[in-house]
């Protein structure tokens, strides 16, 4: 799968950031607010860069206010 070898490029490390990004948002738009704040916390706690730190705090935290 395209997915594996991109997580295979990037290190396993940045591919359970994605995932945890990818699920926070699908999860918000299914409307399951609460769980996509938690897993949007979860990858932001997994991630060593700054930018989608920053990122997906503030998408956490405009789900979190509301």
């Amino acid at each position: 799968m395209v997915g594996d070898r991109l997580c295979d490029v990037a290190g396993r490390g940045a591919c359970v950031d994605a995932q945890h990004g990818l699920g926070a948002d699908l999860l918000a738009r299914l409307g399951r607010g609460e769980e996509a704040v938690e897993a949007y916390r979860t990858a932001v706690a997994l991630t060593d860069n700054a930018a989608e730190r920053a990122f997906l705090t503030s998408r956490a935290t405009a789900l979190a206010t509301p």
